[in-house]
């Protein structure tokens, strides 16, 4: 049986590096370009899956990980993670990353609201 997924966003995480930086303009700015990539990553995944391009796919699922982890978007990076080790098949992960990218960028701008006040 296959671990529940973490929470969204891992907010100790996200808490800890606002801590440790010293440059909150830089965190930021991480967070913008996530928000700004992501939407372009979930695409070439979508057409990677259309033109049958594997080794593709892969690239860019590790690359939302990668991205995905950087943010403190555990759900996410789980998922990805999941995908690339094969516990997880193709038909499973794609509404479970659709539906888990909605609520990632809409957890990621609330986070980035919240540390504006």
């Amino acid at each position: 049986m296959t671990e529940p997924l973490p929470p969204i966003l891992d907010h100790a995480y996200l808490r800890g590096l606002y801590s440790r930086e010293s440059s909150p303009h830089f965190l930021s700015h991480l967070f913008h370009l996530f928000l700004q990539h992501m939407p372009e990553i979930l695409l070439q995944v979508h057409s990677c899956i259309h033109q049958g391009k594997d080794q593709d796919l892969i690239k860019h699922v590790h690359r939302l990980k990668g991205s995905a982890s950087c943010v403190g978007a555990t759900h996410m990076s789980t998922l990805c993670e999941r995908f690339e080790s094969g516990s997880l098949a193709l038909s499973d992960f794609i509404p479970q990353l659709e539906s888990s990218s909605l609520q990632t960028y809409e957890a990621v701008r609330a986070f980035l609201s919240k540390e504006k006040t």
